[in-house]
């Protein structure tokens, strides 16, 4: 909810904290997050608006703004999810015994200052390095996890919101979705954990450890397949997702669309030509009307208005009182780019 429900800018407010004060030109704390040069609104009127009180910035950054670097979580390209996964690389991390880290390693950790870091082949239970803190990765480990988070987005998705990519499917215990979600699983296949997982840590499904309900369903002691699971060096979802959920998407906005014609006469083939084109959605509707509009007039919508709105109480989701047009075609597509191109770049 928080993910799908949220937009988090980062964008400052005033000393006051009762208007944001931001200049289109300023960094944000989020930079992935941009000024949207695209919108229909100039700098200047945008921030004397910003600037007039928080409703303006509050209800309207998500269109001021956009993202710059987001990576779609559906994509199954190994490379693309290796370089993602690489966002830490190298990155050395403060800790109580000075900084770790170092070239070629990725230090995931869920706590701010750990003790410290351990690698795979210091993982054993019974010593106090698997209580440090943090989690260290070789590149060869990373490239098999990003295998496994592949194999996972191929078996699951497309996935239609980020809730859905985080969260277990609420589903028959015979899918295997039902028990955690694709991240999780991902980690489990992987093995990464293995030298926290000997014979005596394994959970049973009847071992009636404490902190599950007998009310609760058996197989949601299946999620679980060690009874280290959580300990710092654990390797688990949340270790990925917390320093790098700012970028992550289920969609892209950038298409690029290729196009194939020929001329023929009496059935032999005189000239083909291939046509590239990069086109990229846009925040206004295919019939716009200016956010800061006091009343709608016409066919129009503002670039603001959801397709769908959703009762948060229940989960219902209706459909938004959008204009047949924008129902149908939804928001204005811009070309970036056109090309040419020869057979051989096919």
């Amino acid at each position: 909810n928080v993910w799908d429900n949220y937009f988090i800018s980062g964008m400052p407010l005033s000393e006051d904290t009762e208007s944001f004060a931001w200049r289109t030109s300023q960094a944000l704390f989020n930079d992935a997050y941009v000024f949207n040069s695209k919108i229909d609104v100039p700098p200047g009127q945008l921030e004397h608006q910003l600037q007039s009180g928080l409703a303006d910035g509050f209800w309207h950054n998500g269109y001021y703004l956009k993202n710059e670097i987001s990576f779609n979580v559906n994509s199954t390209s190994v490379n693309a999810w290796l370089s993602y996964l690489s966002g830490l690389r190298d990155t050395m991390r403060d800790s109580a015994s000075g900084a770790i880290g170092g070239e070629g390693l990725h230090v995931f950790t869920r706590v701010r200052k750990p003790l410290g870091a351990a690698p795979h082949g210091a993982l054993e239970p019974v010593t106090s390095s698997a209580f440090d803190g943090g989690r260290i990765l070789t590149d060869d480990e990373l490239v098999l996890l990003a295998n496994c988070i592949v194999r996972e987005v191929k078996q699951r998705g497309p996935f239609l919101s980020i809730s859905d990519f985080v969260n277990r499917r609420l589903s028959a215990s015979s899918d295997p979705a039902s028990l955690m979600g694709a991240l999780e699983a991902a980690i489990q296949h992987s093995r990464l954990n293995s030298p926290l997982e000997p014979e005596i840590w394994k959970r049973s499904i009847d071992d009636g450890w404490t902190n599950n309900h007998p009310i609760w369903r058996p197989d949601y002691k299946r999620q679980a397949k060690s009874k280290a699971w959580g300990i710092p060096s654990y390797l688990i979802q949340s270790d990925i997702l917390t320093p790098l959920a700012p970028i992550i998407s289920v969609r892209g906005d950038t298409f690029t669309i290729r196009a194939y014609g020929e001329a023929v006469i009496k059935g032999e083939v005189m000239a083909r030509a291939y046509l590239e084109a990069v086109v990229v959605r846009g925040s206004e509707y295919m019939e716009t009307a200016s956010v800061h509009a006091e009343t709608i007039t016409g066919q129009g919508n503002r670039p603001t208005a959801p397709v769908m709105k959703i009762a948060t109480g229940t989960g219902v989701m209706t459909r938004n009182n959008l204009s047949e047009t924008n129902q149908r075609f939804g928001r204005k597509f811009i070309v970036q780019g056109v090309r040419w191109m020869t057979v051989q770049e096919i």
